[in-house]
């Protein structure tokens, strides 16, 4: 398998004779959200330009794209594990690996481990109605159902073939088929559950209900839930094709300062994607809102996963709006970089200001001098 790494918002040139044309057309039809290719006239060369989109992209001819971020990778850790709070995983040495995919196999390794240690103590099982043919009685005989040689009776099994363990099964069967991970543990882990499970797929948003027998599913549905949130549609592969595994940067970094603001200014209570409606008309998702104890809007954060120097006419009138249709007077543009150019303008009545959550400092440090740009501490 041939690899080529490529950072975000930054081109790799590769030769023609370097990747084969049902990558380049694969490429255009299927990922060009993720990575722009293009060719220069009178070249023989390809240009991969990768967006905000991180993880990995195996193609048809065996060729692999590793998306890698700029955030240095123990932020970019950190920031996965508060979004998706997988603190409890934290301890067994993920800030040690090198690389996105070392990551994404990590974690399919701690969650393999725990699918292991789970099975080895028993899986999580309920008793479930079922109907079959018998040769003798059992439960209840459904009427008008029998034959000269059986019987179809309706009766209950204590069987481990639950939703609790299926989305386990399935997450499994999925990394396996992203290419993120061969290891043994995991291979392991699907081999011990697909014999006693029904393969059923599942989206990130599934709904699970715990109690004191399964709570130490929960952990491990949380691994699942990320997983299959980062895994991409798999409407143009077939069974046998990997996947791609991606996470939109500039969702998390929304996420992240959100879940941030939350855990670190309880005084306040932080919205995420709120809708607003302007003029009957428009409807708009605002990325932060911040509230007071009165439920009034005290600050509207737009973050804006862009390495700029200064913020665009787009941007500054695009959150203008939103502060208007909240009747708050205090707009921020949120920048991952210190690089953004101080900028503070008032408009109809809104003081828009430029704020870094600097990615390249350690998380809590750009946190706190956000936090104190915000002055949110001081607010009523």
């Amino acid at each position: 398998m041939t690899t080529y790494t490529l950072h975000e918002y930054e081109k790799l040139i590769v030769r023609d004779d370097q990747i084969a044309e049902v990558a380049i057309r694969q490429l255009h039809e299927q990922f060009g959200r993720y990575v722009t290719v293009s060719k220069p006239p009178f070249e023989n060369n390809w240009q991969l330009k990768a967006h905000g989109y991180i993880g990995h992209i195996p193609l048809r001819d065996g060729t692999r794209l590793v998306l890698q971020p700029k955030v240095p990778l123990a932020n970019l850790f950190e920031m996965l594990t508060r979004v998706w709070h997988l603190d409890p995983f934290t301890a067994d040495g993920l800030t040690a690996v090198s690389s996105i995919p070392h990551f994404y196999e990590r974690l399919a390794h701690m969650l393999a481990q725990r699918v292991l240690d789970r099975q080895r103590k028993g899986l999580y099982r309920a008793y479930l109605p079922t109907v079959a043919p018998l040769p003798y009685v059992r439960g209840r005989i459904m009427p008008n159902t029998t034959t000269p040689t059986a019987l179809h009776c309706e009766f209950e099994t204590f069987s481990a073939d639950l939703p609790h363990n299926q989305l386990l099964l399935w997450t499994l069967h999925q990394l396996i088929r992203t290419g993120i991970s061969q290891h043994e543990t995991v291979i392991r882990a699907w081999r011990t559950l697909r014999g006693h499970l029904s393969l059923v797929p599942f989206t990130a948003d599934f709904d699970m209900e715990y109690g004191r027998i399964n709570e130490d599913y929960r952990p491990m549905h949380t691994l699942c839930r990320f997983f299959l949130a980062q895994i991409s549609p798999t409407h143009h592969t077939g069974s046998q094709e990997m996947l791609p595994i991606l996470v939109d940067m500039a969702v998390l970094f929304e996420r992240f300062v959100a879940r941030w603001l939350h855990d670190n200014s309880p005084q306040h209570t932080i919205h995420i994607q709120e809708t607003v409606m302007l003029a009957k008309q428009v409807k708009y998702e605002v990325d932060v809102v911040v509230r007071d104890a009165h439920g009034r809007a005290v600050a509207i954060l737009d973050t804006k996963y862009k390495r700029h120097k200064r913020p665009s006419n787009e941007d500054f009138n695009q959150v203008v709006n939103y502060a208007l249709a909240h009747g708050c007077q205090r707009a921020f543009l949120v920048y991952p970089t210190a690089e953004i150019a101080p900028f503070s303008v008032s408009n109809g009545g809104v003081l828009v200001q430029s704020v870094p959550f600097d990615l390249d400092r350690p998380l809590d440090q750009s946190g706190r001098a956000l936090l104190d740009m915000l002055t949110l501490k001081n607010t009523h």
